[in-house]
């Protein structure tokens, strides 16, 4: 999808998001979950200076702001960052910026200690394209900075929808404007600018609130808020998630000294 209609989507998706943290997953134990996560990574960012690529309506750079020393926030969408901008003047954050930029091509003319990227490289168009973003947000980090790097992969889905598919239940769709990262050859791309340092998985809750779940209400449409799903989510958070069947990862990667994208 060009460049324009994908703008044109995510305005259109925008303008009907709320101010908090569901803003772009409708799933709120998954939400949950991948927040969970990140906050967990960055418990030691006291200080540190934070870039929130894809920052959506501003609530995980606002949330953050709270520890780092200073924040800037990123998204494609006008309407995103009027939203972000709108809650930060009543969070009052000072030390939280908030710009309209294409991660392919923006330039701040500083860097950060860390970046994290939300379900932003997904909306990309192309497997070069993420690449470009993920090279363009390595320039922008300090000597030794960290890219949390939270999105879909492929194979992760690819998985569920072969077990769905074994029990009868149709495949997982993704939005058009979505395309699902392809692990080998991001993890090829990266090699020499970035070092995988941990990556977190969520296929215990995706194992269950997409395939046990919709398999037990079959052929009801299985609802985000079930009591299945909430079960499913504690078993997440007491046992960790399961490799094979997690659709979404974060993944937590140190920038290599002295190597250019």
């Amino acid at each position: 999808m060009e460049s324009d209609a994908i703008r044109k989507a995510w305005e259109e998706m925008a303008a009907a998001l709320k101010d908090d943290a569901t803003s772009t997953l409708r799933d709120q134990f998954q939400n949950q979950l991948e927040h969970e996560a990140l906050f967990r990574t960055l418990k030691d960012s006291r200080g540190a200076s934070l870039l929130d690529v894809g920052c959506g309506n501003g609530y995980f750079a606002l949330a953050m702001a709270k520890t780092c020393s200073r924040v800037h926030g990123i998204d494609f969408s006008e309407n995103m960052i009027a939203k972000a901008n709108a809650l930060n003047e009543r969070r009052k954050e000072k030390n939280v910026v908030f710009t309209v930029a294409d991660v392919r091509t923006f330039s701040l003319k500083e860097r950060f200690d860390i970046a994290t990227t939300k379900r932003c490289i997904i909306n990309l168009p192309s497997h070069e394209e993420q690449i470009q973003a993920i090279k363009h947000i390595h320039t922008h980090l300090l000597p030794q900075g960290r890219l949390l790097l939270l999105e879909g992969f492929q194979d992760g889905y690819d998985e569920l929808n072969i077990a769905r598919a074994a029990f009868g239940l149709p495949p997982i769709t993704q939005a058009t404007y979505n395309l699902m990262i392809d692990t080998e050859r991001f993890l090829r791309d990266i090699e020499g600018l970035f070092t995988v340092e941990h990556v977190e998985y969520f296929g215990t809750y995706c194992l269950f609130s997409r395939f046990v779940h919709p398999l037990l209400v079959a052929p009801k449409e299985p609802l985000y808020d079930a009591e299945e799903n909430r079960k499913a989510f504690a078993l997440q958070q007491q046992l960790g998630g399961i490799q094979r069947f997690s659709p979404v990862r974060l993944y937590t990667l140190r920038k290599l000294s002295g190597r250019k994208p």
